[in-house]
């Protein structure tokens, strides 16, 4: 994989890492967070809401336009293209999920599958890194490179 794909792949990982702390975010200022004893974050939580909608989108357009370029670039978009479509597929998932909850007065039951959908969207993201970087071996296990370094700490060095 070219090293601007690479980049804009770490882009991507940047942009939902901050899409899921926001969302974390939220969730700890809201009122499923925890039982009606705990202590909640003392954020407003539609600005808070408003806020993560808006890093989710920035993450979205950055997925978009990474795979906008990939269109011309078949030997890259082979590498990165299962993992990518997943994580568009999880993304808008996630983003139904979410104004779903906003919209229906923030159920428990959807809060609960919109945390599940965002470990998804992590994992997906962890599996476009180690695309990337060639290592799809099982965690502690050497890669083709003989690595067994961890793929989260690769990420920063795309």
């Amino acid at each position: 994989v070219s090293r601007t794909i690479g980049s804009h792949v770490a882009v991507l990982t940047m942009a939902t890492a901050v899409a899921i702390v926001l969302g974390t975010v939220v969730t700890g200022a809201g009122p499923h967070a925890g039982d009606e004893e705990a202590r909640r974050f003392g954020f407003d939580i539609g600005r808070t809401a408003q806020l993560h909608s808006v890093s989710v989108w920035c993450a979205v357009g950055v997925g978009a336009s990474l795979l906008w370029r990939l269109r011309s670039r078949p030997d890259d978009r082979a590498v990165l293209d299962g993992p990518l479509v997943a994580w568009c597929c999880v993304a808008m998932m996630q983003g139904a999920v979410g104004y779903l909850q906003y919209f229906t007065g923030v159920p428990a039951a959807l809060v609960a599958v919109h945390v599940a959908g965002a470990t998804v969207l992590w994992g997906v993201t962890v599996w476009l890194v180690a695309v990337l970087r060639g290592r799809t071996g099982a965690i502690g296990q050497p890669d083709s490179h003989g690595s067994t370094s961890s793929v989260l700490a690769q990420a920063s060095t795309v």
